[in-house]
């Protein structure tokens, strides 16, 4: 059995994908054709006959075995890669993903966030003469700053980056049988 890293494995499906691809396009109908040709030679007199045959007859099995045996290793690798990121990096799949949520979810807030604070004053009681009794103080202002926003996002994408290098890691020293 050969070893691959994951990258190897990748790029191996990309061939078979390409590969099913063009030879899906390829199919024509003259290629599913058979074709016998005899000739009669009708001037001599033993009557000499010849046949031709561009292409052997064949089975449906024999004519879409090498199209199967590359369906079949295409599933092959497809598994690896699958059974391997189940086994050794679905968990760092989901950490990235949960970064990248939160990462989002603070732009939402960043760009949602009041950027001025706001103070106003006004009387709610006042004697006859416009004498104020009672006054009410509204301030109102970001609930955090801006940068602090700022810098956990800054925190989260580096979080993913360092997330991304340990997957790539992980991948560049995979060592995984086909």
């Amino acid at each position: 059995m050969t070893k691959y890293n994951i990258n190897e494995l990748l790029e191996r499906k990309k061939e078979l994908e390409t590969q099913l691809n063009e030879k899906a396009k390829e199919l024509d109908c003259e290629e599913l054709k058979y074709r016998k040709e005899i000739t009669v030679d009708h001037t001599r007199n033993d009557k000499n006959i010849s046949e031709y045959i561009p292409r052997e007859k064949q089975t449906i099995d024999e004519y879409t075995k090498p199209i199967f045996d590359l369906i079949d290793e295409l599933a092959k690798v497809k598994t690896a890669i699958q059974k391997y990121n189940a086994q050794k990096v679905l968990g760092e799949l989901q950490k990235r993903e949960a970064t990248r949520i939160k990462h989002n979810y603070l732009s939402i807030i960043k760009n949602k966030l009041p950027k001025d604070k706001e103070h106003s004053r006004k009387v709610t009681r006042a004697d006859k003469e416009g004498v104020a009794l009672e006054t009410t103080e509204v301030s109102v202002e970001p609930m955090f700053e801006r940068k602090e926003v700022e810098k956990r996002m800054n925190q989260f994408a580096a979080q993913e980056r360092k997330v991304n290098t340990e997957i790539q890691r992980q991948n560049l020293n995979a060592e995984i049988e086909l």
